[in-house]
């Protein structure tokens, strides 16, 4: 969401007069870096100083991030790097509550914050430098750019300040400490308070190895002493998360296998075993008897509760203990909604629990609710709305009020809220998407259509606009897909932003130019658009020839690769691809 920029003159000024200071042979780097920062204002999280509360908020470096490399070398302070956007509704969240935090924003005095937007310029391909893709994403950085830590979401506002602390005092990257973990080293409190405030789902391949993920953090939850009871239980939270995803793709795997076999009929779902069933209930009530460890794993309580309850009780009315742990769990959703110093989302997030227990083994679309938990939740949204304070946290709680909505089958006040708020949204480009969503799932193609093409018509520039613009291909290619006109002339359109980036085919340009290959691959999965197809590759390949010059770079072979993939496709017979 757009913010109000203005700059901080003292600290400003202080990092001018050090690089002027500065005689070694360093200082023209530093000195260009200070005055770089002449022509750039620091960016605050809150939209002006009345809405944060106190005289300042963070002091975001918007963009520049070697400008801040420099400033951290010669400050011998560490990078906090926010990845983020401003449709994004997580990302919000952080600005409604942790970047508005008086606590937190002390502690980012000691470092050197700097917000990378993914629709900057080069955004992406920094991105790709960085390994991160999702928004939000928060990394402590060394000045040399080595990677301290990753800092996860959904924790109580206090564990933010701990685990920036612990970076700043130890100096230890996360992928060191696992490195001697692994080797058999003892670790101590510190190394492992660390490690249970480490994003482990986001972690990307830096510090895990493939396919080790739920086995290393079973270890280190192992490991930890019973003395550090939060830091276990965030250990236990997050291998359990893991662990519950391994799951699902077996589970996918099985139905996928048994589909394609005679029957048809969904494969069974993987068991547990006894041991682990045993370490997950015990892991699970410790959490749930004490609500300083629900506060410190709400991620877990308010959206693991169904897949929990689905591999831990798979046929419940005969399972013992389930009955226990349902009440726990349920005592505890009850005191998160009344709990007044969570935010808005936070205390309407119990329902999505609520309606996961209403549909144990049921999947998402077939989801529906009890016409009292159908009350509950327009009753619920109506009261958190009204208490609503700033966009940021408007952002977050539509968001998450329309999801509910729809998960519940209640599509037409879905629709109607997003109709209401779209005025009051700050990106409603992000909520039209919602709307073309919720008017399919009503049998409105027209309008669906007409959502979406406005979405992609008002989305910001850059890969955001990239994005919903492949959004809009979907759709077009699944609800008029005899409309060849409209769906060539989007695809040109989509190509001069790539070819007006020097990020084109990067991170989530790159995923996203792949899932246009897979819609125009379905699109003409049976031959009857061959021809348009053919044309789209050689449009395709002129766009290549964008980067012909520079072929060590990544933009030139990926688009290569593209262009190659629509060439096989356009001639040849394929079977579905799933996008």
């Amino acid at each position: 969401m757009s913010k109000s920029l203005f700059p901080c003159l003292l600290l400003l000024m202080l990092m001018i007069s050090l690089g002027c200071q500065r005689q070694s042979a360093d200082s023209n780097k530093d000195a260009q870096a200070a005055n770089h920062l002449a022509d750039h204002t620091f960016e605050s999280t809150a939209e002006n100083t009345a809405e944060n509360g106190h005289k300042d908020g963070i002091h975001w470096l918007k963009g520049d991030v070697d400008a801040a490399f420099a400033i951290a070398a010669r400050e011998h302070k560490l990078i906090l790097l926010y990845w983020g956007a401003v449709w994004c509704p997580p990302c919000n969240q952080l600005k409604a509550t942790l970047f508005k935090d008086r606590d937190f924003i002390a502690k980012t005095r000691l470092l050197v914050p700097v917000y990378l937007d993914g629709d900057t310029a080069n955004a992406q391909q920094l991105g790709e430098k960085f390994n991160i893709s999702g928004y939000p994403t928060l990394i402590l950085l060394k000045p040399e750019g080595e990677e301290i830590t990753r800092i996860p979401g959904g924790m109580d506002l206090s564990q933010y300040e701990a685990v920036l602390e612990l970076a700043i005092q130890m100096q230890r990257p996360v992928r060191v400490i696992v490195a001697e973990f692994r080797a058999g080293k003892t670790l101590s409190d510190k190394d492992f308070r660390l490690l249970a405030l480490y994003s482990w789902d986001q972690d990307r391949g830096s510090v895990l190895s493939e396919n080790e993920a739920s086995a290393l953090l079973l270890s280190l939850y192992q490991a930890c002493p019973e003395t550090q009871s939060i830091d276990k239980s965030r250990l236990f939270a997050q291998w359990w998360s893991m662990r519950l995803e391994e799951l699902d793709e077996q589970s996918e795997a099985g139905d996928d296998s048994a589909n394609s076999g005679k029957t048809g009929e969904p494969a069974p779902a993987p068991q547990i075993s006894a041991e682990e069933h045993e370490r997950v209930y015990r892991g699970l009530s410790k959490i749930l008897d004490n609500p300083e460890l629900i506060r410190n794993n709400l991620d877990l309580v308010l959206y693991g509760a169904g897949d929990t309850f689905e591999y831990l009780f798979p046929a419940p009315d005969n399972e013992s203990g389930t009955a226990e742990l349902l009440q726990a769990w349920n005592q505890a959703l009850a005191d998160i909604r009344l709990d007044q110093s969570l935010s808005l989302a936070e205390r309407l997030a119990p329902l999505y629990a609520q309606i996961q227990f209403q549909n144990l083994n049921t999947d998402e679309q077939d989801m529906t609710a009890s016409p009292e938990l159908m009350a509950d939740i327009r009753n619920t949204i109506a009261t958190i709305r009204s208490k609503i304070s700033n966009r940021y946290e408007h952002s977050a709680v539509v968001n998450l009020a329309v999801y509910l909505l729809s998960l519940s089958g209640q599509n037409q006040e879905a629709g109607k809220l997003l109709e209401a708020e779209l005025k009051n949204a700050a990106s409603p480009y992000y909520l039209m998407l919602d709307l073309a969503e919720t008017a399919k799932e009503l049998g409105h193609e027209e309008d669906a259509l007409q959502w979406m093409k406005r979405a992609y018509n008002e989305a910001a520039e850059g890969p955001t606009r990239f994005q919903w613009g492949v959004y809009y291909l979907r759709s077009l290619a699944d609800l008029q897909p005899d409309n060849e006109t409209d769906i060539e002339t989007l695809v040109s359109e989509l190509f001069a932003i790539l070819q007006s980036r020097d990020d084109a085919f990067y991170n989530r340009n790159q995923r996203s130019v792949q899932r246009m290959a897979k819609i125009l691959t379905r699109w003409n999965e049976d031959k009857a658009h061959a021809a348009a197809l053919s044309r789209i590759q050689l449009k395709a390949n002129n766009l290549c020839n964008t980067w012909k010059a520079e072929p060590e770079g990544e933009n030139y072979q990926r688009c290569e690769t593209f262009a190659e993939e629509l060439d096989k496709n356009s001639s040849e017979k394929k079977g579905a691809v799933q996008d």
